[in-house]
């Protein structure tokens, strides 16, 4: 059956995002659904990345279910994103160590700047020549 997504056209315009990825960066209670949305919207190239599995105790405000539990979130939300749209393709990195607040800004500067490097389209900007400036506003606040 054909999937039409005219009806998401006046909230976004798919053909703005046709030749870059987007980033999302974390696939926990805000990532996994944004994802999710913005594949049910049609759109099709990702760049996912988050360094934990689901366990019970995101079952609650995450994407996933009991059946997910032990498995990576980034594989986990792929499998959903693919269900509403299977044109979904999707670049993966399970990052090697957890981001907190004492390595946050260094660790969040590396995956953008690895990000960067997938042709991603900048959460902030939206054009991919300005993604770096964009990006370093954002950590300099």
């Amino acid at each position: 059956m054909p999937i039409s997504y005219e009806r998401q056209s006046a909230i976004i315009d798919i053909e703005d995002f046709r030749d870059n990825r987007i980033a999302i960066i974390g696939c926990g209670a805000v990532g996994s659904f944004m994802a999710i949305s913005l594949a049910k919207m049609g759109l099709t190239e990702f760049f996912l990345c988050d360094y934990d599995k689901v366990s019970s105790h995101n079952i609650p405000n995450q994407c996933f279910g009991v059946n997910d539990v032990g498995q990576y979130k980034v594989h986990v939300t792929e499998k959903y994103m693919k269900q509403f749209n299977d044109k979904v393709k999707n670049k993966i990195k399970e990052a090697a160590k957890k981001i907190n607040s004492n390595n946050f800004q260094a660790e969040m500067q590396n995956l953008l700047k690895m990000a960067l490097h997938e042709n991603v389209t900048c959460g902030v900007c939206r054009d991919i020549t300005n993604a770096s400036h964009s990006c370093k506003v954002c950590f300099e606040k």
